[in-house]
């Protein structure tokens, strides 16, 4: 499975675990998210000091980590706090205050690291390799990342997963253009122009062209990366 599709899928089932309340009442429940929890931090510390080591994450994770992560661990923490005095109780409030702190820790990281643009990497497929550079938050307040929505649009494109894209846009025998509104950092237009081999012409706009000239701007630098 795709590194990327591969991590969303647990980051999803993480985060689904944190909306059970009857998880957080059984205490081998909550040393188990405890343990997936640290997990996905080891996982953002690394990506934290080298981007290229999975390439996949975007402030989105840790944004949730630090809102409903945050949120499971204080209600968690309350709800055991009653129970205190005997060793395990005890033993698993001292875990969750440990996991808070990691937390304080890969989210201050995070911040240290958004003023900087980073170049992040996606193999789709063996002959679809996607080298995409991911505007500071400072240079440009929107469109400066890729999102998540865009790079599993783009996984299942280049995996010809989407039957309208492949009756309508590949596989046609037409000439035409392809517009995409709100290009971003080009994820998806890229990965179309990869797998149409130039067939077509890929058109990447931004909604705020004349605001954030840097977002195209960064999108155009994004497309010669890619050799196109």
């Amino acid at each position: 499975m795709n590194p990327y599709i591969e991590f969303e899928n647990r980051f999803d089932s993480f985060t689904t675990s944190l909306f059970d309340p009857s998880l957080k009442r059984n205490i081998t429940s909550v040393k188990e998210i405890l343990d997936e929890f640290n997990s996905i931090i080891d996982i953002m510390s690394a990506s934290a000091r080298n981007t290229s080591a999975l390439g996949v994450l975007d402030p989105n994770h840790v944004l949730i980590l630090q809102k409903q992560g945050s949120q499971w661990l204080t209600s968690t923490k309350n709800y055991w706090q009653a129970m205190s005095g005997t060793e395990d109780v005890d033993n698993l409030l001292h875990d969750i205050e440990s996991t808070k702190s990691r937390l304080l820790e890969v989210s201050v990281k995070s911040t240290q690291s958004s003023g900087s643009g980073v170049i992040k990497q996606w193999t789709f497929k063996p002959d679809i390799q996607i080298c995409l550079q991911e505007l500071s938050f400072e240079e440009c307040a929107y469109g400066w990342q890729t999102w998540s929505g865009g790079i599993l649009l783009a996984y299942l494109i280049a995996l010809r997963k989407i039957p309208e894209i492949e009756t309508y846009l590949i596989d046609s025998d037409e000439s035409g253009q392809i517009l995409e509104l709100g290009c971003g950092t080009g994820v998806v237009g890229v990965t179309l122009g990869k797998v149409m081999l130039q067939t077509k012409e890929v058109i990447e706009r931004c909604c705020h062209d004349r605001l954030f000239g840097s977002i195209l701007e960064n999108a155009r630098g994004n497309v010669a990366r890619n050799g196109m």
